[in-house]
């Protein structure tokens, strides 16, 4: 997946000043790669210290409305006059689900939504959200299969 992550960039103009992030969304819903100007060679080296981050992977839960929450405020307390156009590359590998463990940047105290009331109604309200906030936003998903091959439920 990570090399995955590093292969956007390549889509990027390297004649433009391209700015990235990442946001994790399991265990904890936290930056990971700070929003700011990179070139290609430098977001691929900061791709590469995920490779030994051994909190990244495999814990419950997909909190998405808390990731599409924290993905609007990074974004809108970060715009610059002349910003075109914002991507946001949603890669998942399960069905959004609150997490459990009240991290910090969660906002909904588990278990205060229903599953479905939670992943039909506040994850579209989220993106909504962040959508209306941005200009020009696109949110784009990729679901990928979880370690059981089965594929996410978004």
């Amino acid at each position: 997946m990570l090399n995955y992550v590093q292969s956007l960039w390549c889509a990027t103009n390297p004649a433009f000043q391209n700015r990235g992030t990442v946001i994790t969304f399991s265990r904890e819903i936290k930056v990971r790669i700070p929003f700011q100007v990179y070139t290609a060679p430098q977001w691929f080296a900061q791709v590469e210290t995920l490779r030994t981050d051994t909190t990244l992977c495999c814990s419950c839960c997909t909190p998405t409305a808390e990731a599409f929450s924290l993905a609007r405020t990074l974004l809108t307390q970060n715009r610059l006059p002349g910003d075109r156009s914002t991507i946001i590359f949603t890669i998942t590998d399960g069905d959004p689900w609150q997490n459990p463990t009240r991290t910090t940047g969660t906002i909904w105290p588990w278990p205060q939504y229903p599953a479905a009331k939670y992943r039909y109604e506040l994850v579209p309200k989220q993106a909504a959200l962040l959508k209306s906030a941005i200009p020009d936003l696109r949110i784009m998903l990729v679901g990928i299969p979880n370690k059981a091959l089965t594929p996410p439920n978004v």
